[in-house]
């Protein structure tokens, strides 16, 4: 007998011989390690983590902690337990309320003198709109009146006699900073004097510290000759003009009565055009505000 068979168990042949079989040893450690391997590299989903899927364990990428494919932790694109992507944080943070129809009443200004002017415009449909389209945008308080030039072309010809509105700037939104004439921080608007109303009576009418939001500009020039200048401006200070919509007051009465909406239209109603919706939709002088501000107006 061969004493290297005899040697050897039978049935197996010599280690490293040409076409050796593994030992049933090794084949039993090859399948342990493929085991092993199978369990993380998890190619499809049916190792560690994807049994536990299976059985109903959220893997940590579907919690946010590290699985997230857009590198944020699988939050679309946002912290987890941060503000929802843009777009949806509003409609989320602000709760669906009716719309109203009409401006609020029963407030302490009378806009009878500031009103009625009978212009002939387009009508902005939002504040927005008409912040877009205007060069100066601007919140404050009425500072006062005074009387504005009155103007006329031949000595028989009616007078037409104006009244301005002082108003301290506290707001800039749009066109405040560029403007030299407003560098002192005072807007003088101008309103019709019909019947030459007494400056006084715009006074008493809407008094000093009404908060208003102008939307305007610089008046041009005159076409008229100027019979009377009227009470003198500030070195620099100029006569601005308000679109008819552009003149929104909150009203004080309503202010000290704790009323839910406060904001009437100084020369033209909020509802004018049949733009009521957007135009109502800010309750008081802060929420205009922070409305504009939200559409890119601010300074």
């Amino acid at each position: 007998m061969d004493r290297d068979r005899a040697r050897r168990p039978l049935g197996l042949p010599r280690s490293g011989l040409p076409g050796a079989t593994p030992l049933p040893a090794a084949l039993l450690a090859a399948a342990l390690v493929l085991a092993g391997c199978a369990g993380t590299t998890d190619p499809a989903g049916t190792g560690a983590a994807g049994r536990a899927a299976s059985a109903g364990v959220p893997r940590p990428s579907d919690t946010g902690g590290t699985g997230g494919t857009d590198g944020t932790g699988g939050t679309g694109g946002r912290t987890p337990g941060g503000p929802a992507p843009s777009g949806t944080a509003d409609a989320a943070a602000t709760p669906a309320r009716p719309v109203p129809t009409a401006e609020p009443t029963g407030g302490s200004l009378k806009l009878s003198p500031s009103r009625g002017g009978g212009a002939d415009y387009d009508p902005m449909p939002s504040p927005e709109a008409l912040a877009d389209r205007s060069s100066i945008v601007a919140g404050g308080v009425v500072d006062g009146w005074q009387e504005g030039p009155t103007l006329g072309v031949l000595p028989g010809d009616p007078p037409v006699p104006f009244v301005l509105m002082r108003v301290r700037i506290t707001h800039p939104l749009k066109g405040v900073r560029t403007t030299p004439s407003l560098r002192g921080g005072m807007m003088f608007i101008e309103f019709d004097r019909a019947y030459e109303e007494p400056v006084s009576r715009f006074a008493k009418r809407i008094p000093a510290g009404t908060r208003v939001l102008v939307f305007g500009g610089e008046r041009p020039p005159y076409n008229m000759g100027i019979r009377s200048p009227g009470d003198p401006l500030p070195e620099g200070a100029k006569i601005m003009g308000a679109h008819p919509q552009g003149l929104v007051l909150e009203d004080p009465g309503l202010v000290r009565r704790g009323a839910e909406r406060t904001l009437v239209g100084g020369r033209e109603p909020l509802t004018a055009g049949g733009s009521r919706s957007a135009w109502l939709e800010p309750r008081t002088m802060d929420e205009m505000i922070d409305r504009l501000r939200r559409h890119g107006f601010s300074e």
